[in-house]
């Protein structure tokens, strides 16, 4: 199985290999590192919550974390007195549809059983994802996409479901990151056992040009990126006005903007051009677009983009942010 972290077959140039520290990212690291230096009680473990909209950077962020664990990196805390240090992990991925009784397998197939499907559910399985974890020695482990366990669900499977990882957090006590789309919060609310297990940390959000700090962050983003793309000549990415017309274009999502970005640099060298244009902005717009249906209009292809935003609005959705 392949490393959660593995980034070997990246090439260099790849802009998934550019992480930025933004207020956002470094009050995330702190609600992990409190975790981490204080996994749990004397009967009920702990864990984070990394809920956001969909390619806002969440599973990326929680990688960066355990890259900086593996280098004892702690430049991002300033002066604060924090250690860390290479974490042993369990990276478990839920699939669209996972219900409370394919949890325990796909926490075992992850976990390497040889038959992860054996037994009942509530009792074999379940025993077996907590003999492993605690005889294991895991840190840390991340259920990712956790928002798949409010799809078309009644109240009371997901409350099930909630109520599984709650019990696998209290009987191993190994802390567990949770990272899915924001409507999970919607089962921490229904669920006071296992949102009162976690650690607080701020949901992740699309940056946005209405607000000064948030259009501010997203600029000092292009000027990273802008870096990682390694062309001849500046783009000049993080001008105001290529900037917000970047921004309406992938939504304020950071996912989404590195692959508009790579789109683009693919375009500039095939046409070997320096740096990258607007033509070739407004074209991987384009070509995006086919995807990001919400995007009601290309912002490299008019001439006045507040009036454009004004009839159209600021709002970008893509289908798997909404409720299900």
């Amino acid at each position: 199985m392949r490393d959660f972290l593995d980034i070997s077959d990246l090439p260099e140039d790849s802009l998934s290999r550019v992480f930025v520290d933004t207020l956002e990212t470094k009050a995330m690291f702190v609600a992990l590192d409190h975790l981490m230096a204080n996994p749990c009680t004397a009967s009920n473990g702990c864990g984070v919550a990394v809920l956001g909209p969909a390619r806002c950077g969440k599973t990326l962020l929680v990688k960066e974390y355990l890259r900086r664990c593996l280098r004892s990196d702690v430049s991002d805390r300033g002066d604060a007195p924090v250690e860390r240090r290479p974490l042993k992990y369990l990276y478990v991925q839920l699939l669209p549809g996972t219900r409370l009784n394919t949890i325990p397998s796909h926490t075992l197939r992850a976990l390497g059983h040889p038959a992860p499907s054996a037994g009942k559910h509530d009792t074999t399985q379940t025993d077996d994802v907590i003999s492993m974890i605690v005889d294991g020695g895991y840190e840390m482990v991340i259920f990712d996409e956790v928002h798949h366990l409010t799809s078309s669900m009644t109240r009371s499977v997901r409350e099930n479901g909630s109520h599984w990882l709650t019990h696998i957090l209290d009987q191993t006590r190994c802390p567990m990151v949770l990272i899915g789309y924001s409507r999970f919060a919607n089962i921490l609310r229904e669920n006071p056992f296992l949102g009162g297990r976690l650690v607080p940390a701020t949901p992740l959000e699309a940056y946005r040009m209405s607000d000064r700090v948030s259009f501010a962050t997203f600029c000092i983003i292009l000027e990273d990126l802008e870096g990682g793309l390694k062309m001849g000549a500046p783009s000049k990415l993080h001008a105001a006005d290529t900037a917000a017309r970047l921004l309406i274009s992938c939504g304020g999502r950071v996912g989404l903007l590195v692959n508009l970005l790579t789109e683009a640099r693919q375009l500039a060298r095939d046409r070997r051009y320096s740096c990258l244009t607007t033509e070739v902005l407004a074209e991987a717009v384009e070509s995006k677009r086919l995807s990001w249906s919400s995007l009601k209009f290309n912002p490299f292809k008019v001439e006045d983009l507040a009036a454009s935003v004004e009839k159209y609005g600021e709002s970008f959705a893509l289908a798997e942010d909404g409720p299900r």
